[in-house]
């Protein structure tokens, strides 16, 4: 049986020798790499190798969701699977929206839920612990709901880019600059992206954004 090859990324030392000590142990898994950050990871040679990245998100430097984002425009085919204490439904939002398959949060899970975690993601799946329903608030799970139900008119192109800036953490300012807008432009449309979805403010827009990835739906 072929190994699993795994890069654990984590800015704590002590946090990334002990999951590697775990997942040592396990015969389908080969460690094959650490970083301790981001750019750590994207200047590593043995990226190129790996099958999965273990990602935590929140680590000095170059974050968890912005190295995601390079990973998976670098390496398409290398599965990226959040491992962290972060317990924010929006960060963990967007995470998933930047190309992770899902979400391990410590403390939710047990050693041989996360092997099997593991496994799953590397199969194609996507993961969740704890799951949606569990972790989300009621009120965060019936908008969800709400907005995945939700009639609307199809977005543009360039609306849909900005949505995808959105779902990605980037405020108008930040969007303005990458888009090459103004930021009235940006703010238009913004607007017209939250009469379109039926959403009134970021978090809403966020939300959506996940609910139709975890769906493999278009916007």
């Amino acid at each position: 049986m072929e190994q699993i090859r795994l890069f654990i990324v984590d800015d704590n030392f002590v946090a990334r020798r002990g999951l590697r000590t775990v997942l040592e142990k396990e015969e389908s898994f080969s460690v094959i790499g650490e970083a301790a950050s981001g750019l750590d990871l994207l200047k590593s040679e043995e990226l190129k190798d790996a099958d999965m990245v273990l990602m935590d998100i929140r680590m000095a430097g170059m974050g968890g969701i912005q190295a995601t984002a390079e990973v998976k425009k670098k390496y398409p085919e290398i599965t990226v699977l959040a491992m962290t204490s972060v317990d924010d439904p929006i960060i963990l939002a967007n995470i998933i929206n930047a190309g992770a398959c899902g979400y391990l949060v410590y403390g939710q899970f047990q050693p041989n839920e996360m092997i099997d975690a593991i496994k799953k993601a590397a199969a194609g799946e996507k993961v969740f612990i704890p799951q949606l329903d569990q972790f989300f608030d009621s009120n965060t799970v019936s908008t969800l709901y709400d907005i995945k139900t939700y009639y609307h008119d199809p977005l543009t192109a360039r609306e849909e880019d900005v949505l995808s800036l959105i779902g990605n953490g980037f405020d108008n300012s930040q969007i303005s600059a990458i888009m090459g807008i103004n930021e009235k432009t940006v703010k238009n449309y913004v607007t017209r992206i939250y009469s379109k979805l039926g959403v009134t403010n970021r978090r809403e827009a966020i939300l959506y954004v996940l609910n139709h990835i975890l769906t493999g739906e278009n916007y």
